[in-house]
């Protein structure tokens, strides 16, 4: 349960303030600052955030089970 919502909080302050705050974006920033970008369409993003913030959702409001 502790994994959903630390799952549900990253998802939250990606979708509703900054990405670029988000603290497993900052240590993927760290681990790949010397790779070349492959980028992604906004609304693939998008829809893949919302998605994984439902599943979030669904799993701790669950119980986790």
């Amino acid at each position: 349960m502790a994994a959903g919502i630390v799952f549900l909080f990253d998802l939250f302050i990606r979708i509703f303030l900054n990405p670029k705050y988000v603290p497993s974006i900052v240590m993927g920033r760290w681990m790949v600052n010397n790779q070349t970008p492959e980028y992604v369409g906004a609304l693939q993003k998008r829809w893949v955030l919302g998605f994984g913030f439902c599943f979030g959702s669904h799993y701790v409001l669950s119980g986790g089970a």
